[in-house]
């Protein structure tokens, strides 16, 4: 695609989570990666940044590493540069050019991000994306890769197709989208709901689509090229260029827990590497999307995925208890909810405690070796009977951590990073939130979060968070959201009500690491 039709539909100015060098450096090091590069200092490079918000939120938070973003559009890296600017960061450049252009004299970075581009690109540039990973990173930096991946893209392209040939003769790009979307909608709604199962896919990929971005629909969907891959076949073009398969952000070198005996026992006996075994997971799960880790082919990587005897990683809960408990009874909290609403119930004592002590510590992040004791000291000093089980010794809480954690970042209940996260969950007298975000809250709704999140506001929250600067106490912010909204016409003169108001603004803020120290 052109970059003048980027610049008529941009993406939105997204953080990637997966992306970040904390996060990358602790999925490496417990994929077995060693000597892992020093996060603080080191240099990322990220290809296809568009306004480089993902990037920008990076530098911000880590200012004496060293940032290059390279995209081919103009317009949108003059934009990346003005946030730049406004923000006055000195370890980011952006710059306006093509994959192609870059070369070794670029030289080498630690981290190398890729998102969006693989499947999305013509071969050459597939090519390319990879030599790039291959000649310009260091011996064990880490490259992020992502990619739509089969098998269930072979079912996403019978909707493809079809949506691409029916807004073929529009050019609008916004016209197109939403007309694309539309015939999905119709299809969806008039094949026979019973026994269709040409009809449940139509009904299974709209609902996918709901909700998302047209930036989603126009670059995925509508776009000329879109290549999905087999991981085996993905990571046989990237042995190509010296580099080896690491793991997956997510997937943590492929749990065998949630399959049935029989088919893990058939993987377990027929995958004859971890290429082979995350291949067959992909089938069973019908994976659709991957973010990739590579590294050069030159490392050994140990093949124990574990947190144990390894306190350089932080852990942190993305997950809130839920207001309402059903065991009140026995005061305990063992609801927890993600923002996106799902919800997981926790009956083990060591899950229970362990989630209560992640969920209540100031910092936001803690290691390893600090949850085993946390929860030990929690479980032996708990007044509920029924968990004051003395058989639950250190060993046995360190090891069903080990495993169950590893299950709650599988399914994004956690966070791990390399670097203790830099928010606090409880509201200061002069509440301070990062530039960065102060300076979205201008102009947009959605903000990048110290944890490196996006964070969506309404009208009374994004005024509220730019005035954030840590210069302003409670009353004084009162005050201030009282004079915005009567210079809105809004009458706002009960200072009890916007009290209760910028309170829970703020015990918001909060709650999504939108405050700092």
């Amino acid at each position: 695609m052109a970059a003048a039709d980027y610049d008529s539909t941009p993406y939105p100015q997204y953080a990637h989570y997966h992306t970040h060098p904390k996060t990358l450096a602790a999925i490496g090091s417990l994929l077995g990666l060693n000597n892992i590069p020093n996060i603080e200092t080191c240099r990322v490079l990220e290809l296809g940044c568009a306004t480089g918000a993902n990037i920008i939120a990076m530098a911000q938070d880590l200012p004496n590493a060293e940032f290059i973003g390279i995209d081919y559009s103009e317009k949108q890296i003059e934009q990346g540069n003005k946030i730049i600017q406004a923000l006055d960061l000195k370890n980011i450049a952006l710059q306006t050019c093509s994959i192609h252009d870059i070369h070794t004299d670029f030289g080498k970075f630690d981290f190398i991000v890729a998102q969006g581009i693989y499947s999305w690109v013509p071969d050459d540039i597939k090519d390319k994306t990879l030599e790039i990973c291959g000649n310009n990173l260091t011996d064990n930096g880490i490259a992020y890769v992502s990619h739509n991946t089969y098998p269930m893209w072979h079912l996403s392209e019978i909707v493809r197709n079809m949506m691409k040939f029916h807004s073929q003769h529009w050019t609008d790009a916004d016209k197109k989208t939403n007309e694309a979307k539309k015939f999905l909608g119709l299809m969806a709604g008039s094949l026979p709901q019973q026994n269709s199962f040409y009809g449940d896919i139509m009904r299974f990929e709209y609902s996918k689509i709901q909700g998302e971005d047209d930036s989603y629909i126009s670059h995925d969907i509508l776009e000329d090229v879109n290549d999905p891959v087999y991981l085996h076949e993905f990571v046989s073009h990237a042995k190509k260029h010296n580099l080896q398969f690491l793991g997956d952000t997510v997937s943590l070198k492929g749990r065998l827990d949630r399959v049935p005996t029989q088919m893990a026992q058939e993987i377990k006996s027929n995958a004859i590497d971890i290429v082979e075994h995350e291949q067959y997971l992909d089938f069973f799960s019908g994976r659709r999307f991957r973010r990739t880790l590579l590294c050069n082919s030159k490392n050994t990587l140990n093949k124990v995925v574990q947190f144990q005897n390894n306190d350089s990683l932080f852990i942190s809960s993305l997950a809130q208890p839920v207001a309402s408990q059903p065991n009140k009874s026995v005061d305990i909290i063992n609801q927890y909810q993600l923002k996106d609403g799902t919800v997981a119930t926790f009956n083990n004592p060591i899950a229970i405690m362990a989630m209560s002590f992640l969920t209540n510590i100031n910092s936001n992040s803690t290691t390893y070796s600090n949850l085993v004791k946390a929860t030990d000291d929690l479980l032996h000093s708990t007044k509920i009977p029924q968990f004051k089980n003395e058989s639950l010794n250190k060993e046995i809480i360190a090891q069903f951590l080990n495993e169950w954690l590893l299950d709650l970042y599988a399914n994004d209940f956690i966070s791990i990073t390399a670097k203790p996260q830099a928010c606090v969950n409880e509201i200061n007298t002069h509440p301070k939130s990062s530039p960065l975000a102060r300076h979205q809250a201008s102009y947009t709704n959605v903000v990048i979060s110290f944890d490196h999140h996006n964070i969506v506001l309404n009208e009374f929250r994004s005024k509220l968070l730019t005035l954030l600067d840590g210069t302003h106490n409670i009353p004084d912010l009162i005050t201030r959201m009282i004079e915005y909204e009567e210079g809105l016409g809004k009458n706002s003169s009960n200072k009890e009500k916007m009290t209760s108001r910028v309170n829970a603004a703020l015990e918001f803020f909060a709650q999504n690491n939108l405050l700092s120290c």
